[in-house]
C-alpha cells in the first residue's frame, strides 16, 4: 500500500506484548523489504509476540529502524540495539547480505527485539551467535526458558 511515496508493510499477526513500529531503509529492493517483513511475521508467530508494523522511509523516524549497515567497524551480519534509557531499538544489517540470508539475520535480530537471547556457540539454530541457522527445538527451548513461546 502507498501513502504518499511510503510504502508500508503492516505485519499482521495477533500476539501479546507492545506493538512497535519499525522505520527501515528506503534503499531496500522489493524482494529484500518481503525478506524481512517475512522475518519479522515469522518471528512475532514463534514468540507470541504483537505485529510489526514497517515503514519504509529510511530508518530516520521514530525510536525502532532497520539500518542496512554494519553497527561497528566489525564485520558482522547483523546486530540488535536498545538504549536502556530511552528504550530506542535498531536492528542494524549488513548490506551485502543476499535475499535469503538477510531474512534469517534479521529473524535473527528481530528475535533479540522479542526478547531472545543468543543459544551456547555449540548449540546450531536461528538464535546461534556465530552461525545462524534454522529455527530448531534448541532455539523453542531458549524461547521458553524466557517466558515467550
Amino acid at each position: 500500500m502507498r501513502a504518499t511515496g511510503t510504502t508500508l508493510a503492516a505485519v499482521l499477526l495477533l500476539g501479546c506484548g507492545p506493538s512497535s513500529t519499525y522505520h527501515g531503509a528506503a534503499s531496500y529492493s522489493a524482494e529484500e523489504r518481503a525478506d524481512i517483513e517475512a522475518a519479522a511475521t515469522i518471528m512475532a508467530e514463534r514468540t507470541r509476540g504483537d505485529p510489526y508494523t514497517i515503514v519504509w522511509d529510511d530508518g530516520d523516524a521514530g525510536d525502532s529502524r532497520i539500518l542496512r549497515q554494519l553497527p561497528t567497524d566489525r564485520d558482522v551480519d547483523g546486530e540488535f540495539t536498545m538504549s536502556s534509557e530511552s528504550y530506542a531499538r535498531t536492528i542494524y544489517l549488513n548490506p551485502t547480505l543476499a535475499v535469503g540470508r538477510l531474512g534469517r539475520v534479521a529473524a535473527h535480530e528481530f528475535g533479540h527485539s522479542f526478547g531472545l537471547n543468543h543459544l551456547p556457540e555449540a548449540e546450531p539454530g536461528l538464535m546461534n551467535p556465530l552461525v545462524i541457522g534454522e529455527w530448531n527445538s534448541a532455539d523453542m527451548a531458549a524461547c521458553r526458558a524466557v517466558g515467550r513461546c
